[in-house]
């Protein structure tokens, strides 16, 4: 579990009987008022929690100002302005990683941040509301009872990285980023503080390019200076890519004594080793390379054993053992990811800048666009206006994306699930801005199951609240100009780059390293599947997984990559078993 995991506990009975421990000892009373006598926190690192004066609250986690600086101390008065626009001015005015529980005069405010970095899940019990870091904590503290929800385990089969506020633990909800929890004595409700349709106001006034990318430097590199403030020595994990090589040239310009590792899947993956040696020479950071290790994969573990979700990839045990060794070797105390930048730099393999140019700048802009595009993709003028005229008179909204391969045809139907509160985007949104809140939905709580988060800090500057808010204001054919993805980018830190990370066009992945774990594992993938729970609940199609895995025949990469992600759920649910009831 994450090592600055934390149990808030609101509501006279809502802590259980259980013997003192050491969290316990830690636990924070934050109000004597008359509606909140026992409102507990346990934090492992309580210390760093920032304490709102008069009683008003706690931040837990790290806040920043604006300008980057981080918060140590709150008035009386803004912490007021923060209960009384029900946790808008907060959310409005800073940013960070955090969890806010303010206390007002007859409710209780829990407010998560809008880039999800600090998690958050609650459930209601007999004697109150529960909220913590993961379903364990919470579960623990509060003795709560756990049951397996079955339909949200039959929508993480089949949909990709969707995320509701409903869990796969029956009880479990998650405040999702940039929402509030409003807890009175007569309810508990949700409401959204912050959306990406926001800040895209602007896209119809003119605008200039090398003036947005001047302002991407600047948010991308006091974002980074502002959460590595407090590292000692920050460990670059650089994957040879132009988003990991930004992050890079953001910690060499805030003077960090950083250190750089590339972490390589074996001679069936992409060598990036190159690209990301040039990157770490020429911002001056000691480097090396770790190549994975199959044997550092347990596919019987699930490292979301805490998590209300089957959110851990089993490949992804390899890379936490990689990086966690390299931050052992280099004496490295925080892990500085590059992670989200595709998305957030707006690399959409698509039409959809094109269209949006259309909506705002007419036909003159539109084929200005459409000709980037060709040039971006490889394909001819003629191809790229065709395709483009072709989506805007399509009207169905795309699917969210998904896969019923090896489920059985009743696992392939289920009720409707609720709504993300980004989702579906307010009438006359552009399609790209629809596009790019999908993906922020796709990336939220990527690193929660990562298992160098109990080593270290996990940093993934990108995916910052300043740094989305300065990417969605920027109109998104900015980000194909002259053909090149993410052109924002790097003309933003173009000179502090080498030529070869500039002129990249893509970058490989773990492909070939996940399909050797399951060749590695091929047997007990079998008998996982084919023994496990989601046969047993009729959820497999289990004839032909056994077809699959009874002979000798190699699978391909995609179907293998897809066995592996039932038998990360398989473990997830096998993690529970003992905790269910």
């Amino acid at each position: 579990m994450r090592r600055d995991g934390f149990v808030a506990l609101v509501g006279p009975n809502a802590l259980a009987e259980r013997a003192p421990t050491s969290d316990l000892e830690q636990r924070l009373r934050l109000s004597h008022t008359q509606q909140f006598p026992d409102l507990h926190f346990d934090g492992a690192r309580i210390g760093d929690a920032l304490l709102l004066p008069d009683g008003l609250g706690i931040v837990w986690g790290r806040l920043f100002d604006r300008s980057g600086n981080p918060v140590r101390t709150v008035s009386p008065d803004t912490a007021r302005d923060w209960i009384s626009s029900g946790g808008r001015d907060l959310v409005a005015t800073f940013w960070g990683s955090y969890i806010a529980l303010l206390v007002g005069e007859d409710h209780l405010l829990a407010i998560r941040d809008p880039s999800g970095a600090a998690p958050c899940y609650y459930a209601s019990t007999a004697g109150g509301v529960v909220l913590a870091s993961d379903a364990e904590r919470a579960r623990s503290a509060a003795a709560l009872p756990v049951a397996i929800d079955w339909t949200e385990i039959r929508s993480e089969l089949q949909h990709i990285g969707r995320r509701t506020a409903r869990t796969a633990l029956a009880g479990f909800s998650e405040l999702l980023p940039g929402t509030a929890l409003r807890i009175s004595e007569r309810e508990a409700r949700v409401a959204t503080l912050w959306s990406p349709y926001q800040f895209v106001g602007g896209w119809r006034a003119p605008s200039d390019f090398g003036d947005a990318a001047h302002k991407v430097r600047e948010v991308v590199a006091q974002t980074v200076r502002a959460l590595t403030s407090d590292c000692v020595r920050p460990l670059s994990e650089v994957s040879g890519g132009v988003d990991s090589s930004i992050v890079t040239a953001a910690l060499s310009l805030a003077g960090r004594n950083a250190r750089c590792v590339t972490v390589r899947g074996g001679d069936s993956d992409l060598d990036e080793r190159p690209y990301a040696k040039a990157v770490a020479v020429r911002c001056g950071f000691a480097w090396k390379q770790v190549v994975l290790d199959v044997d550092d994969v347990d596919i019987r573990r699930s490292d979301a054993f805490a998590l209300p979700r089957p959110s851990a990839r089993a490949f992804s045990q390899a890379v936490d053992e990689a990086s966690l060794l390299a931050a052992r070797e280099m004496g490295c105390d925080a892990f500085v990811s590059g992670g989200g930048g595709d998305n957030v730099f707006w690399y959409f393999q698509n039409v959809l800048p094109a269209l949006d140019r259309l909506r705002c700048q007419g036909v003159g802009g539109f084929l200005a666009t459409v000709h980037d595009l060709a040039w971006m993709s490889g394909v001819s003028r003629a191809e790229a206006l065709r395709l483009s005229i072709r989506r805007l008179f399509r009207r169905a909204p795309r699917p969210w994306p998904h896969d019923i391969s090896l489920l059985a045809p009743e696992a392939c139907s289920i009720e409707p699930m609720p709504l993300h509160p980004w989702l579906p985007a307010p009438s006359g949104t552009v399609p790209g801005v629809q596009a790019y809140a999908r993906l922020l939905v796709l990336m939220q709580g990527q690193y929660e199951a990562a298992r160098r988060a109990e080593a270290g800090t996990i940093l993934a500057p990108l995916l910052a609240q300043p740094v989305i808010e300065t990417c969605l204001a920027i109109p998104s054919w900015f980000w194909c100009r002259e053909g090149r993805n993410r052109a924002v980018a790097r003309a933003a830190f173009a000179d502090l780059l080498p030529s070869e990370i500039l002129a990249r066009r893509s970058k490989g992945g773990f492909d070939g390293f996940a399909y050797a774990v399951f060749l590695r594992n091929r047997v007990l993938v079998r008998e996982m599947l084919l023994d496990g729970a989601l046969a047993q609940q009729g959820l497999l199609d289990r004839p032909e997984v056994e077809r699959l895995l009874s002979g000798s025949a190699e699978e391909s990469n995609l179907l293998a990559n897809r066995l592996l992600r039932l038998v990360s759920i398989e473990a997830w649910l096998a993690s529970w078993s003992g905790r269910l009831g």
